[in-house]
């Protein structure tokens, strides 16, 4: 990646290893014969949203289409030493990462490039959610370069890696600092405007700490053009996945202080906390 190369594990691969050992329905759902019926669950469930519309995907594809979740964390590895680890899952899957998360690449803190390493996967990203949505393995080097005749890549150009079924890009998902590092967020806990998704600022004008629902600070809320435009010149590179929002970067539950629907009953927590953080029970 840039100067310092760096392994990748192909998703499609992996997928394929699953799909071949007779694991893969135990991988895309909880039930294994329920797989299809929770992705046209899920699928139906998010028709009506912006990164749905952008998937371009047909309905007749829900139950053949595995919604897709890609996790970024940054661990530390040894006392003085950290690394950032990339990897997916099924979004009709839950569990302990070891069972659930597949592992694409990891990158040592100490190599990366500050922007460019993270902007290079994001791209990377690009070109592997396109591939998995297609079904089939790459025609092409994500540079665009065709394989080598011969070689084991270009003999499985056209074919599919997993029976036929699809995958697509569903949410982003990472604690509060990998989402500020990797989508480059100009709006985050430590500026004076803290959240990407309405108005919420440390300014006493638009105060976060305004709960109530005619808060000043709920005035507005960005879509994702909006938010882009906001930006400037700092863009996220994951804007090369097809289906890729900023609401699509969900809260990770490990990182959260509470979700939503874990709480009592009766309880009627204040609904600025659903729009901020767009918590739901589905993802």
């Amino acid at each position: 990646m840039d100067s310092c190369p760096t392994s990748i594990l192909w998703p499609w691969d992996l997928l394929q290893w699953l799909w071949q050992t007779g694991s893969f329905f135990g991988w895309v759902a909880d039930d294994k014969q329920t797989a299809s019926e929770r992705c046209e669950e899920y699928w139906n469930h998010c028709a009506h949203l912006n990164f749905y519309k952008r998937l371009e995907l047909d309905s007749k594809q829900h139950r053949t289409t595995v919604p897709l979740f890609f996790h970024a964390d940054g661990v530390r590895i040894y006392k003085a030493q950290k690394a950032w680890i990339y990897s997916f899952s099924s979004g009709c899957r839950k569990g302990p990462s070891t069972k659930t998360k597949l592992v694409i690449l990891v990158i040592r803190e100490h190599r990366v490039i500050k922007d460019k390493s993270h902007d290079a996967v994001g791209k990377l990203m690009g070109y592997i959610t396109s591939t998995l949505q297609s079904g089939k393995f790459p025609s092409c080097h994500p540079d665009g370069s065709p394989f080598a005749a011969g070689t084991l890549e270009a003999k499985r150009v056209g074919t599919y890696f997993c029976g036929g079924w699809t995958l697509a890009f569903a949410a982003f998902k990472g604690d509060w600092e990998a989402r500020v590092v990797i989508h480059k967020h100009k709006r985050f806990y430590n500026s004076t405007f803290i959240c990407e998704h309405c108005l919420a600022s440390r300014d006493p004008r638009f105060t976060f700490g305004d709960f109530r629902m005619e808060a000043q600070c709920l005035r507005h809320r960005f879509t994702h053009d909006e938010y882009m435009i906001l930006q400037g010149d700092r863009q996220s590179s994951w804007r090369f996945v097809k289906g890729w929002t900023k609401d699509r970067n969900l809260e990770d539950p490990r990182f959260s202080l509470f979700r939503i629907w874990d709480l009592p009953p009766k309880t009627n927590p204040p609904k600025k906390i659903i729009l901020q953080y767009g918590l739901d029970k589905q993802d």
